[in-house]
């Protein structure tokens, strides 16, 4: 069918063969090109697991931290509690830890 259509184009003279010459090779090209964005489609779906993956070890590794951080601060606040002090442990002058009017 599309010989037949050149064929007609031809006759009236209004067929431009580089043009088609040029429409062929980039049709054969499709099939190679979209191999080609299925494997870095690939790729880039890797990446994003291996990167998903890293974020989520590294969120569990700062949750971690801070949940020490947090049993340190208890456990100064009760010490400085028991023992008595007067004076104010140092990360709740900061912000860290459980104020006397919280527990």
């Amino acid at each position: 069918m599309i010989e037949r259509g050149k064929a007609h184009l031809r006759k009236d003279n209004l067929l431009d063969e580089d043009a088609a010459e040029i429409a062929q090779q980039d049709q054969a090209a499709v099939p190679e090109k979209v191999e080609k964005l299925q494997g870095n489609i690939g790729n880039l779906e890797s990446r994003l697991a291996r990167i998903m993956a890293e974020y989520k070890a590294n969120m569990n590794a700062l949750g971690q931290r801070l949940q020490k951080v947090e049993e340190l601060a208890e456990e100064k606040q009760e010490t400085m509690i028991d023992d008595g002090h007067k004076r104010k442990n140092t990360l709740h002058l900061i912000g860290i830890g459980s104020s006397e009017d919280n527990v």
